[in-house]
């Protein structure tokens, strides 16, 4: 066990308090919280885990991170390695795996993918021990009209109830064009109002909602307890690039103060780009930020 999970432990033994598994009440004031535990999303550092996936992974869990989210999922690889690779390096590291992005497969027969052979990509979760599926990205081709989301929300629905049968939570992950006005409506709610609730959660990726200029906490709101999943990046004062978290115009505080309003689980401190720190100095730095946070 890692010191800071001992203390947070002791803590909320002693306190005699009930908390979430991802904050616990610290300090003289028992309305006073900390995160207990941060994940990652490994995209951000791509480019090392090609070709060094365990060193990097060891420098991550030297930063402090507990888990993480990982992108790739097929029936048989995940970020270009085979499966039980993948989930050796991670145990090694003592990261748990805890969700996976995954892909329609319109574009072509890969097994694993929602389209084809999808319960292959459920297998392939199971063994890496994820609870997520995150469907994570539409291409331009996919979403064209609200006749192709409807489509995107057919496909999630039947996903949602196979992988459910594994015990695997189906998602989706937002960008910013899903809340720009199609057909007289917005895309992000209609894609919500067509999938069960039950079957499809959202990953909020709260960089993208506020460059759409989405208020997070009325996202919460409308999508109270089913925003089970959340990444985490920040947005720079002077434009709208991406920045390391606590390094932007996103109020932190306020955001993980809402974070029973929408039902988090597990969050994904996540850099697509645009970094002024190499992406693993980034991700520590991030790290820092949101291990000292208090709300």
């Amino acid at each position: 066990m890692k010191r800071r999970e001992f203390v947070a432990n002791t803590a909320l033994t002693a306190a005699g308090l009930a908390t979430s598994s991802m904050i616990i009440s610290c300090g003289p004031s028992k309305s006073e919280s900390k995160l207990e535990k941060i994940g990652f999303q490994i995209y951000t550092v791509r480019n090392q885990v090609k070709d060094h996936l365990e060193a990097t992974l060891e420098k991550l869990a030297g930063f402090g991170y507990d888990y993480a989210e990982i992108y790739g999922l097929t029936g048989e690889a995940v970020l270009g390695h085979p499966i039980q690779h993948v989930k050796k390096a991670f145990d090694d590291a003592g990261i748990e795996i805890r969700s996976a992005h995954c892909g329609t497969g319109f574009d072509g027969e890969v097994p694993g993918t929602m389209s084809y052979e999808w319960q292959k990509g459920v297998d392939a979760a199971s063994e890496l021990g994820v609870k997520h599926l995150v469907l994570a990205y539409l291409v331009e081709n996919e979403r064209k009209n609200l006749d192709d989301y409807k489509k995107v929300a057919d496909l999630l629905n039947s996903c949602g109830e196979m992988s459910k049968k594994s015990s695997i939570q189906m998602g989706y992950h937002n960008h910013a064009f899903e809340f720009e006005t199609m057909e007289g409506q917005i895309p992000m709610h209609f894609l919500m109002d067509q999938t069960d609730p039950d079957l499809v959660k959202l990953e909020l990726d709260i960089y993208w909602s506020t460059k759409a200029k989405q208020n997070t906490i009325d996202l919460f709101r409308r999508y109270k307890g089913r925003i089970n999943l959340w990444h985490v990046k920040d947005m720079k004062i002077e434009d709208e690039s991406m920045t390391e978290v606590g390094a932007g115009r996103i109020d932190w505080k306020e955001v993980f103060a809402n974070a029973e309003l929408s039902g988090m689980t597990s969050f994904f401190v996540e850099q697509d780009g645009n970094w002024t720190n190499s992406d693993v100095e980034s991700l520590g730095q991030s790290y820092t930020y949101l291990n000292d946070l208090r709300f």
